[in-house]
């Protein structure tokens, strides 16, 4: 994907027809109607529950590695233990928990952030499963320090005490792709603040 590409809608979000060369703002298959500042960008969510199951396997193992040495007095094997088991298992789950578990990236994930006029939602499948307003939206974009194509991608409200966020996972996207859609956030924050904030018309 382009950076022309970016900033246009490529799926549509209600039947999932593809917009690849469609010129006109209406899906012909099922007619949803968009505008030309609606887009899109296929997010692969992040599994909190596989990466616990995960890194508790990492970890298990070796612990109960240990507490067997220890019950049969092998102490002395517990060094080499560490060289061989442990170090490794420390470097695995600090590659697995920066890479987030990515497995099956290579597919077409289901679930969107369609970035519309005046909020973001996130669709999973043909419906709406939450969506944040660009005033109180918060995103946060990290790039993996292996590869460069994709970003870790966090949307939450912003706001003390709310902890769960809108979105939090993978987008592939590369560097000049992921500030160009850092600007356009901000634009759109800006603009919509400025909207809020905007004295109403004068009556005569």
């Amino acid at each position: 994907m382009s950076s022309s590409d970016l900033f246009r809608l490529k799926r549509c979000p209600e039947c999932s027809y593809d917009f690849s060369g469609l010129t006109a703002l209406q899906c012909p298959e099922c007619g949803f109607a968009f505008t030309a500042e609606v887009f899109d960008i296929p997010i692969y969510m992040k599994n909190s529950r596989r990466e616990r199951r995960i890194l508790a396997l990492i970890y298990g193992v070796p612990a109960l590695t240990f507490i067997y040495l220890y019950w049969r007095g092998l102490e002395g094997a517990i060094p080499w233990l560490l060289v061989i088991i442990l170090v490794p298992a420390i470097a695995a789950t600090v590659l697995a928990v920066r890479q987030r578990m990515l497995v099956g990236r290579r597919s077409e994930p289901d679930t969107a952030l369609l970035f519309d006029v005046d909020e973001v939602r996130l669709w999973d499948g043909s419906q709406a499963i939450g969506s944040i307003r660009y005033p109180e939206l918060r995103l946060v974009l990290s790039r993996f320090w292996i590869q460069g194509y994709c970003y870790h991608i966090r949307i939450d409200p912003g706001r003390p005490f709310i902890r769960k966020p809108l979105a939090e996972g993978i987008i592939l996207l590369n560097r000049e792709q992921a500030e160009a859609l850092e600007r356009e956030i901000a634009r759109r924050k800006y603009r919509a603040r400025r909207a809020e904030i905007a004295p109403p018309p004068f009556k005569a």
